[in-house]
Parts: structure tokens; C-alpha cells; sequence
């Protein structure tokens, strides 16, 4: 009883480690290619692919993946992935600046609230279609092609899983900043995308519409 009660705490803690090295090695590819801004779509849907792949085949490598679909997709993602990201940052930008004129009154107050939302309405269409565009390619360009009017469908078809990546998307940025984790921002940009995709792969679990590859998704 004790020798597998053992066994299994092991088998967690070593889990938990692979999984922290997965998010410091996304982390560190999704930042470097993003560096040119204009690769930041690509950069973030390879890194999707590349936590869909290693959670549907767990013990083949993710950093091939990660650069086969960055490759592949990058002309198909790149400029409305760009309009997304902006537009979102757009509306959040916009909003903040109602939000902090002094005594905005309900006007300006309505309207941060509208751009606010549009924001994250934006950042939904935009997780979307970088999940899908994601799946896409790391189907060998099965069925088809991501858009973003398909994106939109996903996210108006699925508006708590949405809501709740985004809300992962927006928390953990937050937190580290609100607790002073400066010792790691570097992992920010892994940890939002590991969280983004274990909630979208829980909503797919439920409807098994976003296959890869598996017959089923494997629980997360």
C-alpha cells in the first residue's frame, strides 16, 4: 500500500516537472519568435500545436512540431492574427483611457465598458483562431482552413470556454504583476497558453469536435 502510494506521488511530482519544463521551453521559443512582431501569430499558434500534439502523443517530441507548423501556417495566420492582437490591444487601450479620465461621467463610463468588451470579445475570436489554425495545420491541412468568421462561430458556440481562456489569458499577467513575480515574467507568455489550451481541449473532451489526430482527446 505504502510502496504505491509512493510510486504514485512519484509519478506526479516527475509529471508536474515535465510539465514546468514544457511551459519554460514554450515560453522561452514562443518570446524569441515573436521578436519581430509580425511572427507573433505563427510563434503562437506553433506553440498550440505543440501542447495539442504532446497531449494527444504524450511521448513523441513537441519542439518539432512546434517549428514544422510555425513554418507552415505563417502565411496563412500572420496578417489577421496581426488585426486580432491589435484590434484587441485597440479596444483595451481605449477603454483604460476612459476609465481614467477624472470624472468621466456615464458616457465615458459606458463607452470603456463597450470597448472593454469588445476587447475581450476580440481576444476570444483571436484565441480561437489561433487554436483552430493551430489544429489545422498539425492535421497535415485537414479539412478546412481556420477563418476568422469560423473563429467567431467557435468562440458564439462555445462562450464559457471563451470566456474562461480569456479570463486565464488576462489573470495570470495579472497576478504575476499584482505579486511581484518579476523573477518570472519570462514564463508568462507559456503559462497563458498552457492554460488556454487545457481549457479549450476540456470544452473539446466534452464535444469532440476538435480532433487532431486520436480517436478521442485524452483527459487533460
Amino acid at each position: 500500500m505504502s510502496a504505491s502510494l509512493d510510486s504514485t506521488l512519484t509519478d506526479k511530482i516527475f509529471r508536474a516537472g515535465d510539465e514546468i519544463i514544457r511551459i519554460v521551453i514554450l515560453s522561452f521559443l514562443c518570446t524569441i519568435m515573436s521578436l519581430p512582431i509580425v511572427t507573433a501569430p505563427a510563434a503562437f499558434t506553433a506553440s498550440f500545436a505543440s501542447l495539442h500534439h504532446h497531449f494527444t502523443e504524450p511521448r513523441r517530441g513537441y519542439v518539432q512540431p512546434y517549428f514544422s507548423v510555425f513554418r507552415r501556417s505563417f502565411g496563412s495566420v500572420t496578417v489577421r492574427g496581426l488585426l486580432l492582437m491589435g484590434a484587441a490591444v485597440l479596444f483595451a487601450v481605449t477603454g483604460a483611457y476612459y476609465l481614467g479620465v477624472p470624472d468621466p461621467g456615464r458616457v465615458r463610463i459606458a463607452g470603456a465598458v463597450i470597448q472593454l468588451l469588445a476587447g475581450v470579445g476580440t481576444l476570444a475570436v483571436m484565441i480561437q483562431f489561433i487554436d483552430g489554425a493551430s489544429r489545422y495545420w498539425l492535421s497535415h491541412d485537414v479539412g478546412d482552413p481556420p477563418s476568422l468568421v469560423a473563429a467567431a462561430r467557435t468562440a458564439l458556440g462555445s462562450p464559457w470556454a471563451s470566456l474562461v481562456a480569456v479570463a486565464a489569458v488576462i489573470a495570470v499577467p495579472a497576478l504575476m504583476y499584482w505579486l511581484a513575480l518579476w523573477q518570472f515574467v519570462l514564463l508568462t507568455v507559456g503559462i497563458q497558453i498552457y492554460a488556454a489550451v487545457r481549457i479549450l481541449r476540456r470544452a473539446a473532451a466534452g464535444t469532440r469536435d476538435a480532433d487532431v489526430g486520436a480517436d478521442s482527446w485524452p483527459e487533460p
